[in-house]
């Protein structure tokens, strides 16, 4: 019913006045007519227009009991069209017993007005209209709050399909990270005591990080530099595993620093240039980070000098590294963020990130 709150009341009544304004001009407009002097001519306008206006109510109610569409289209039809007969004849019965009353003060004298044909065939056509006109509106209105209560649905559907999905890669990604970390670390265990120690302590600072500050159940935003502090941790272990086989630059825009993105976006990527790149070679070689903020966005690319690999080989690649950072930033951003992966054989490879920082983004912690 669009008669929900003060504001709706406010706006049915203003819809009035300019019917109640044709009804004073005709009125006015006729000349030598009792009904032509000013006051009149409003007092006429008001008995014509009030009880319409007070039936309408009725009309809203009744859209409100007669749901649109309808199962059973005959008897909503049948219902219809009783309504708007009732309606037509209420509204005449209602002028014309103020119009009577109107004579009864004056004249102390209490009489029914006659109608002519004309008025009579008008005022019925006048009802049949209006009656289908708030009808009309009534499901109109209907039909808007149904569409907004579905899109509100199916937002909320697609918000918990969202969170859903991004839970499950999460929880793919943390034992992934565990396991090749602990890797990295027992790899050092049997050459260097010192350095496993070493290894052990940041590979504790990280876990606090990876495991336990953020929700398990929904997806947490960080600053970049606490993703790059966490990354560099994981880069002092493969250091020490790898040695001076291992060369790393950096290129960090200080304005990055504050900005946010999902936890463990960055380091998968790290990881994927290490394991499938540098590591591999045994001269080692080059990972560079490097981040931005241009146009409310920010920009990430870690590149390796290794021997990259084709477009096909990309899209057959298994690493769950790039495919679960890609699919995090589809469901976190929307459209809105992007990451690609450009490589050329014997020329390096690049993963590059746009992620968005506008805050009315869909899934913000």
């Amino acid at each position: 019913m669009p008669l929900k709150s003060g504001r709706g009341w406010l706006l049915y009544a203003s819809g009035w006045v300019p019917y109640a304004a044709s009804y004073f001009l005709i009125f006015r407009l006729q000349p030598y007519s009792p009904h032509s002097s000013y006051g009149q001519a409003l007092l006429d306008a008001v008995v014509n227009v009030l009880p319409v206006a007070l039936l309408g109510v009725a009309v809203f109610w009744l859209a409100s009991r007669l749901r649109w569409p309808s199962r059973h289209p005959i008897r909503f039809a049948v219902a219809h069209l009783f309504g708007a007969v009732s309606f037509a004849l209420l509204w005449w019965a209602s002028v014309q017993t103020l119009m009577s009353l109107q004579t009864l003060i004056v004249t102390h004298r209490w009489r029914y007005n006659p109608w002519g044909i004309y008025a009579a065939q008008w005022q019925a056509f006048s009802g049949l209209m209006v009656y289908g006109t708030l009808i009309g509106f009534s499901y109109m209105v209907q039909a808007q709050e149904r569409a907004r209560l579905e899109e509100r649905l199916r937002m909320e559907a697609e918000a918990l399909r969202i969170r859903s999905d991004l839970s499950a890669l999460r929880s793919q990604l943390n034992p992934h990270f565990l396991f090749n970390t602990l890797n990295s670390v027992i790899a050092l265990v049997g050459t260097d005591s010192l350095k496993a120690e070493q290894a052990l302590l940041s590979l504790s600072s990280m876990l606090r990080y990876a495991l336990s500050s953020h929700s398990e159940i929904e997806e947490a935003e960080v600053t970049f530099e606490e993703e790059l502090r966490f990354t560099e941790a994981y880069l002092s272990l493969e250091k020490l595993r790898l040695g001076d086989r291992l060369r790393i630059e950096r290129s960090i825009d200080p304005a990055t620093l504050l900005l946010e993105l999902p936890s463990l976006t960055l380091q998968p990527l790290v990881e994927n240039a290490i394991k499938h790149s540098i590591s591999k070679r045994p001269t080692g070689g080059t990972l560079a980070i490097r981040a931005s903020a241009r146009h409310g966005d920010l920009n990430i690319e870690v590149w390796d000098d290794g021997e990259g690999v084709s477009s096909e080989n990309i899209a057959k690649s298994s690493g769950l590294g790039l495919k679960t950072v890609r699919r995090r930033v589809e469901l976190y951003y929307e459209s809105l963020g992007s990451m690609t992966v450009s490589s050329t054989p014997e020329a390096g490879t690049t993963v590059s990130l746009r992620l968005p920082q506008d805050e009315s983004l869909p899934l913000t912690s």
